[in-house]
């Protein structure tokens, strides 16, 4: 099926982005790869896109920003569709990336 294949694929590259992200943000915030290993194992994806970026927010990282930014692309998280928490998530991430807002002007940089 190209669907589910095509899905799995969306899923593993947003399972890279995070690993990546995870990795970065754990030179701000010593043990954060370790706090999300088993999430990742899981693949509790959305669950460790909304930890990731409520942990670094505040946190001036544009490689981490970049990395969680294409999870949420690959998963995408950047539609109206999803629960309020991660949806919220999503914006946070939005900004620090410089992504604009879903039919809004480009972001000012």
């Amino acid at each position: 099926m190209i669907f589910g294949r095509d899905r799995r694929k969306r899923r593993e590259r947003a399972l890279v982005h995070l690993q990546s992200a995870a990795r970065l943000l754990d030179d701000e915030r010593p043990h954060t790869y370790i706090a999300v290993l088993d999430q990742l194992t899981h693949y509790r994806l959305p669950a460790v896109f909304q930890a990731l970026a409520e942990l670094a927010d505040g946190v001036a990282l544009p490689a981490f920003w970049r990395e969680l930014d294409g999870a949420a692309r690959e998963l995408r998280l950047y539609t109206s569709a999803q629960p309020a928490r991660l949806r919220a998530a999503a914006d946070l991430c939005r900004r620090h990336a410089g992504r604009p807002p879903e039919g809004g002007p480009p972001a000012a940089g």
